[in-house]
Protein backbone atom coordinates (compact mmCIF):
# COMPACT_ATOMS: atom_id res chain seq x y z
CA UNK A 1 0.00 0.00 0.00
CA UNK A 2 2.68 2.61 0.54
CA UNK A 3 4.69 1.97 -2.40
CA UNK A 4 1.58 2.73 -4.26
CA UNK A 5 1.12 5.66 -2.51
CA UNK A 6 4.80 6.78 -3.57
CA UNK A 7 3.69 5.92 -6.87
CA UNK A 8 0.73 8.35 -7.18
CA UNK A 9 1.76 11.22 -4.86
CA UNK A 10 4.07 14.02 -5.33
CA UNK A 11 7.44 13.77 -3.24
CA UNK A 12 7.03 16.01 -0.35
CA UNK A 13 9.34 18.02 0.79
CA UNK A 14 9.94 19.55 4.18
CA UNK A 15 8.31 22.95 3.18
CA UNK A 16 5.41 20.98 1.79
CA UNK A 17 4.90 17.79 3.89
CA UNK A 18 2.65 14.91 3.40
CA UNK A 19 0.52 14.04 6.60
CA UNK A 20 0.10 10.60 6.88
CA UNK A 21 -2.05 8.64 10.02
CA UNK A 22 -2.20 5.38 10.79
CA UNK A 23 -3.41 2.83 13.36
CA UNK A 24 -1.23 1.69 15.84
CA UNK A 25 0.67 -0.46 13.74
CA UNK A 26 4.21 0.04 13.89
CA UNK A 27 5.28 -1.73 10.40
CA UNK A 28 4.55 1.91 8.73
CA UNK A 29 6.64 3.51 10.91
CA UNK A 30 9.38 0.65 9.69
CA UNK A 31 8.11 1.18 6.02
CA UNK A 32 7.26 5.34 5.94
CA UNK A 33 11.30 5.85 5.66
CA UNK A 34 11.69 3.78 2.84
CA UNK A 35 9.70 5.79 0.85
CA UNK A 36 10.00 9.16 1.94
CA UNK A 37 12.54 11.21 4.19
CA UNK A 38 11.14 11.57 7.82
CA UNK A 39 11.93 14.87 7.72
CA UNK A 40 8.94 15.69 4.91
CA UNK A 41 6.17 13.73 6.65
CA UNK A 42 3.99 14.69 9.98
CA UNK A 43 3.17 11.35 11.19
CA UNK A 44 0.62 10.25 13.59
CA UNK A 45 -0.89 7.36 14.74
CA UNK A 46 -4.58 6.89 16.61
CA UNK A 47 -4.31 3.79 18.74
CA UNK A 48 -7.65 2.51 19.86
CA UNK A 49 -7.51 1.04 23.33
CA UNK A 50 -9.44 -1.94 24.12
CA UNK A 51 -11.05 -3.13 27.50
CA UNK A 52 -13.03 -6.42 27.19
CA UNK A 53 -13.13 -6.15 23.49
CA UNK A 54 -14.73 -2.39 23.92
CA UNK A 55 -12.76 0.64 22.77
CA UNK A 56 -12.38 2.72 25.92
CA UNK A 57 -10.52 5.52 24.77
CA UNK A 58 -8.38 6.52 21.46
CA UNK A 59 -4.71 7.83 21.74
CA UNK A 60 -3.11 9.80 19.71
CA UNK A 61 0.50 10.11 19.26
CA UNK A 62 3.38 12.01 17.23
CA UNK A 63 5.48 9.47 15.15
CA UNK A 64 6.97 12.04 13.05
CA UNK A 65 7.09 15.75 12.49
CA UNK A 66 4.89 18.45 13.69
CA UNK A 67 1.02 16.88 13.28
CA UNK A 68 -1.91 18.49 14.84
CA UNK A 69 -2.90 16.14 17.15
CA UNK A 70 -7.01 17.20 16.19
CA UNK A 71 -6.17 16.14 12.43
CA UNK A 72 -5.18 12.44 13.99
CA UNK A 73 -8.13 10.04 11.98
CA UNK A 74 -8.01 7.27 10.18
CA UNK A 75 -11.57 7.19 9.02
CA UNK A 76 -10.81 9.69 6.70
CA UNK A 77 -8.97 8.92 2.93
CA UNK A 78 -8.16 10.69 -0.07
CA UNK A 79 -10.25 9.52 -2.91
CA UNK A 80 -7.84 11.23 -5.24
CA UNK A 81 -5.15 9.17 -4.53
CA UNK A 82 -6.67 6.08 -5.43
Amino acid sequence: MIEKLSERTEQPSPQTKMEVFTDGNDDYTYVLPDYYVDTCIDYGQLVKIRENGRVVRKEKRTIYGNPDPGDIETTYLLNKLW
